[in-house]
């Protein structure tokens, strides 16, 4: 388990999680009039950088989505420009690679009613799966889940195109009521899982246009007991069934490709691989790893994951936790971090040493990154 501080510049502002991908970690603090975004080498505690700082005059609402294959980040935003009188709906494509490089898009006039009469901005969600992004209701728990794909045009402008996900009535699963969020399996082809009242899940088909029974697997890890939720705060409207709360022993963690079952249980933290067998119509959590849990590193925080750690951020500490063990190339990396860092009084690292440093004191040239 390897802690460190988010940066001093980030007091005071709630931190959003972005993305992670191999090394890297993407945050953005809440700032009124700003997108600004941070990246932060998971293995170098003071690694801090300031990839992209866009000012407005007034930012009404933003929301990130991580496309990894690209290297893109994505930022859907309504504010008001610095250079501009009224608000507008835009997206920007943020090349995570270079500093302030950035592409602004403006919403295509043919989408303008379908975004205003169809799109809530509280409750949606922006994803990338495959190279492409997509837009959903995250809220949404019974009923049909308003989804859309995001297409760029090729006049400078973004579509938004409406994917709807139809809840049909079965008399099959009518004793099957959906209990959580919706967890995006794959965002391309639109393969939504719903967790039910039972032990079987709900995944969405788009082929079919309709959901498919999946039964929990034999060579399951992970107590079926675990997963039933308690203290659901339910309302009802137009738009479907939602909650404010789940109360569970289980956490789900996705990054639209990737799904992890986290599970506190007697004070230690379980980490569960979710997976799917297609022949059989069958689900199953695989164990990945454990830790025990402490108070002073979990009194609040947001879980990020990538292909083989899971990251816990706060606005006291980051947290990255191995789901499986850290290549010899990582472990002797980190060990020579430690040398270079020092143990604050919150029991935290702090300091580091870059990768070029690291290269110039063992002479080591011609290699672009160490790990």
């Amino acid at each position: 388990m390897i802690i460190f501080p988010p940066d001093d510049k980030f007091k005071g502002a709630r931190l959003h999680r972005i993305g992670f991908e191999r090394h890297s970690l993407y945050l953005a603090p809440s700032r009124s009039q700003y997108i600004e975004i941070w990246k932060c080498h998971c293995l170098i505690p003071n690694s801090w950088e300031n990839i992209i700082k866009i000012h407005f005059k007034e930012l009404i609402f933003k929301v990130y989505g991580f496309d990894k294959i690209n290297d893109v980040i994505y930022c859907l935003c309504i504010g008001i420009l610095d250079d501009c009188e009224y608000p507008e709906i835009l997206l920007l494509k943020i090349d995570t690679l270079k500093f302030n490089s950035y592409i602004m898009l403006k919403l295509d006039i043919d989408s303008g009613d379908e975004f205003e009469n169809n799109v809530l901005i509280d409750n949606i969600s922006i994803i990338s799966s495959n190279g492409g992004l997509f837009m959903y209701d995250s809220s949404i728990i019974k009923g049909d889940i308003p989804y859309w794909e995001i297409k760029i045009t090729n006049n400078g402008t973004f579509k938004i195109i409406n994917q709807k996900i139809i809840d049909k009535e079965c008399e099959e699963r009518k004793n099957l009521l959906s209990t959580r969020f919706p967890v995006i399996l794959d965002a391309k082809e639109r393969k939504v899982l719903r967790f039910t009242n039972t032990s079987s899940v709900l995944i969405y088909n788009k082929d079919l246009e309709d959901w498919v029974e999946y039964t929990i697997s034999i060579d399951n890890d992970l107590n079926p007991s675990l997963i039933e939720n308690k203290g659901l705060k339910e309302s009802y409207g137009s738009m479907g069934h939602r909650v404010k709360a789940v109360e569970s022993k289980l956490q789900i963690v996705s990054d639209g490709n990737y799904i992890i079952g986290n599970v506190l249980d007697k004070h230690k933290y379980h980490f569960y691989e979710f997976q799917v067998n297609e022949r059989k119509k069958e689900y199953s959590f695989k164990i990945l790893s454990c830790f025990k849990w402490n108070e002073d590193y979990f009194k609040m925080f947001y879980p990020m994951i990538g292909n083989d750690k899971i990251i816990f951020i706060s606005d006291a500490s980051i947290t990255i936790v191995p789901l499986k063990p850290l290549s010899l190339c990582e472990a002797m990396f980190w060990q020579y971090q430690k040398l270079h860092c020092k143990v604050s009084k919150n029991n935290v690292y702090v300091g580091g040493i870059s990768q070029e440093e690291i290269k110039n004191i063992i002479g080591c040239k011609g290699i672009k990154s160490l790990i």
